[in-house]
């Protein structure tokens, strides 16, 4: 568990997964995780819209001071295929690794991080059913798996799950069952 907050960076794709992105970021500034959760995009700063044309957000092309980041959210969606080919988005997200920040990524995102090289080759991980080459740390039956300080998620379905694992390990247990509890009602 770790006390010091800081902010967090969500890395916006054309055609993000809609629902992922909302149930994630809504359930952790819910519970008031981090400082502020900013929309960012290394390439360009314009209007984002998801994979159902539900939500659009606006990024930010610049960041001032990386240190008060301490983590990075990347969605799925059909988007997230982008990375393939998005040199800029795929150093960010190393240097949140290299810089033993967290991240976190949910759904397809974490097959492409791994067929991309950004996630070492030994790395424990849940992600979305696919034909994707899986790693043979690859868990088809877990919804979220931890491993060292990047948290993956299976599919839309976890979504606030992941956000309460995310709640869990950052603020701790206490104030995770508090957000569920509201939750629930």
């Amino acid at each position: 568990m770790s006390s010091v907050k800081s902010k967090l960076l969500v890395l916006v794709l054309d055609d993000f997964q809609d629902y992922e992105l909302v149930a994630v970021t809504t359930t952790l500034e819910r519970a008031k995780t981090f400082d502020e959760i900013v929309f960012f995009n290394p390439n360009e700063s314009r209007e984002y819209v998801g994979q159902y044309g539900i939500v659009k957000i606006t990024t930010r092309k610049k960041i001032e001071n990386w240190s008060n980041y301490g983590a990075i959210f990347i969605p799925g969606g059909k988007g997230v295929s982008a990375l393939k080919n998005d040199s800029k988005s795929k150093e960010l997200i190393e240097r949140f690794i290299h810089e033993d920040k967290w991240v976190f990524a949910i759904c397809d995102a974490p097959n492409v991080l791994y067929t991309q090289r950004v996630f070492d080759k030994d790395i424990i991980y849940s992600a979305y059913p696919s034909d994707y080459q899986k790693g043979k740390g690859y868990r088809k039956r877990n919804n979220i798996t931890k491993w060292e300080k990047i948290i993956t998620g299976k599919s839309a379905l976890v979504s606030v799950d992941f956000a309460l694992e995310i709640i869990q390990e950052i603020q701790g247990e206490n104030v995770k069952n508090e957000i569920l509890d509201a939750l629930k009602g």
